[in-house]
Order: C-alpha cells, then structure tokens, then sequence
C-alpha cells in the first residue's frame, strides 16, 4: 500500500505544468540552490520561487505638461467681410451673436467668440485681403463648427484658420471707427440697428472709450395737441398703466409728455405736416415707441441724440385747453384737463395757481 501510494506521489511531481520553470522536477531532498543571477530555487513542496526584484524607471520628460500645454499654439477661425456689410446691412447677424451671448449667460460659458474691427492677422491672408472692401470686420471663434454654421447663415463673407501663441496676438486689430449712415427710407417693420450694437462683442480692451458726454439717443411719436391729449382714448390708459408699472418695480422714469418740443426744428419733414401745437411722446426705449406706434394712429416716429434730458427735453411753453362736447356718449367719463402734467418733463409743468 504505502509502495503504491509513493509512486503515485512520484507520478504527480513527475507531471509537466504549463509553467516554464519546472520546480517539481527537483529532488525533495535537495536543498536550496543558488544560481548566478541570485535566484533562489526551493522545491515543489510549499516552497515558492524567489527573484530579485527589477524597477523599470520611466523616463522623466524635462517639460512640464502644463507648461506645453499654456505656450501650444491655439487654432481660430473667422469669417470676414467689409464692416458695412457685417455690421449694418446684414439683418440676422445682430440677431445671432445676441442670441448665443444670452445662451452663453445662461450656461456660464466662458465667451469664445468675438468681433474683431480691422484685424492684423489678415495681413498672412493676401488672397482674402484683395477681395476686402474696407475697413472689415472679422468673426472669430476657436469654435471651428460653429463658424462653419455661421458661414452658410450668412452671405458674402470669407472663411479661414489661423494660429496664434496667445489670445491677445490672435485678436490684435487697428483701431477704427465706424459710423454708417442712416437710411432715407426703413420700411422694415423692426427698428434698425443702433450704431455701436457690435460694442458687448468686441475683444477686451478694443472697445471705443465712452465719452463722459456722450449722447443718448431719444426716440419719439408726434402728433397734434388735440389729437394725442383729447382724442386718442386709448393714450391715457396706456401712459398711467405704464407709471404704475415703474412704480411697482421701482424703475426710474424714462419717457415723457412733450409740449412743443424744440428738437422737431431738426425734422422739417415732420413739422410741415403738422398741426399746432404739437405733443411728443419721447422715450428712451425704442422698442416700446414702436409698440405705442402700432397702438396709435395718425403719429409720426423719428428719433434723435441730446447731449443731456434737458437739451432732449426742451420746449417752448403752451397752455392747452380743449372744450369740452355738447353731448358725450361713451360709458366712460371723458379725460380731466390736464391729466398729462404727470408726463411732463421736471420743471415743465404748469404752475398751480
């Protein structure tokens, strides 16, 4: 029994395993052995193979990650066309930028666009340069997509890619300044573009240095006194729900009631079509002077720059009295005299007596 149970013993440690090394083959009785690289061998029973432990050491790049990765040049992409075409003709390119400076707002991203008034790195474009009507104005982004998007929304404009070591040589420019001027004639149901909408988007430091002075534009309907103070039913309500609503939101006042106002000497096409005296509804908001343009009729809508409130403002004294009817008929009581003295601009008022 025990003869057959050592030689099934002897079978086993006799038996090949997939591992290279083959410990079993050694004798159980012999002892440890030493071979020329230090490896030391112990048999199959229990014991385990023993080698020095080698260290493989990376090679250390001298440059810091980091540091490559600040000083890689960075690609831009850009359309270009001539500066009125880009900033004053084309009608959905305001609409864009605005749109995707608000979605920009409202996902905290940092701006990665901008509009660039003559820039320098045209100078390595010659072939686009002799197409240029100038100055130009540039889009650029490092968003190459989305310049690619704006290429086909928008029309007669010129695409390419350069690359630059930091934002400010990508974005250098020459100073320019741009005024277009204003069309004899807008028959587009929307207002046109105000000289300057292109400011919020242009590189830091680029943008014209705003004049302590500078004027304000004021915008305007105009009508005769009788007219918008007596007859338009409609006037009242929508001038005292507005004062309401300032007051709720505690918003400073920006429009008035203006008895023959001393700006409309500038506009002779509009003061020899009206009657006199004259009332001017004057704001700062241009978009609400084209809603109160849709509410009423028989008005007519300019607008102009001042200085201050008080050059846009000025008038010359008129008392206004209106009779009142034989017979009224409405189911509401008719307008107070006077009901527009809290629409006048301060120090125009009547005086009380």
């Amino acid at each position: 029994m025990s003869a057959s149970t050592a030689l099934n013993v002897g079978s086993l440690c006799n038996l090949q395993t997939h591992y290279s090394h083959k410990p079993c083959l050694l004798l159980q009785s012999s002892p440890f052995l030493a071979s020329p690289n230090n490896t030391v061998i112990k048999h199959c029973n229990g014991w385990k193979l023993s080698r020095p432990t080698k260290r493989a050491v990376a090679a250390v790049d001298s440059s810091d990650p980091a540091q490559k990765q600040e000083t890689e040049r960075k690609k831009y992409y850009f359309l270009v066309a001539n500066a009125k075409f880009m900033l004053d003709e084309e009608e959905h390119f305001q609409e864009q930028l605005f749109e995707r400076h608000r979605l920009y707002g409202e996902r905290n991203k940092e701006t990665d666009f901008w509009l660039v008034i003559e820039p320098k790195f045209l100078d390595k474009f010659p072939n686009i340069t002799k197409r240029l009507k100038r100055p130009a104005v540039a889009l650029v982004s490092t968003n190459g997509p989305w310049i690619t998007f704006m290429k086909l929304r928008l029309d007669r404009v010129l695409q390419e890619s350069y690359e630059a070591d930091s934002v400010e040589e990508a974005l250098a420019c020459t100073p320019a300044s741009l005024e277009f001027e204003k069309p004899e004639k807008w028959t587009a149901p929307y207002p046109k573009y105000e000289s300057g909408w292109w400011e919020p988007f242009l590189p830091p430091g680029s943008q014209t240095p705003k004049q302590e002075t500078e004027r304000k534009k004021y915008y305007f309907l105009v009508a005769n006194a009788k007219f918008m103070l007596d007859e338009e039913e409609h006037f009242q309500e929508q001038l005292f729900e507005r004062h309401r609503l300032y007051g709720e939101r505690s918003k400073e006042t920006d429009f008035w009631l203006v008895i023959e106002p001393k700006f409309l000497d500038k506009f002779p096409n509009i003061t020899k079509r009206l009657k006199r005296p004259a009332v001017a509804l004057v704001s700062t908001n241009g978009p609400w002077i084209t809603f109160m343009k849709l509410r009423l009729d028989r008005v007519l809508e300019e607008s102009y720059e001042a200085d201050s409130v008080e050059e846009a403002l000025a008038c010359t004294p008129a008392s206004l009295e209106f009779e009142k009817p034989e017979k009224w008929t409405a189911p509401y009581p008719k307008y107070e005299s006077g009901w527009w003295e809290p629409f006048l601009p301060p120090g125009s008022q009547t005086p009380k007596v």
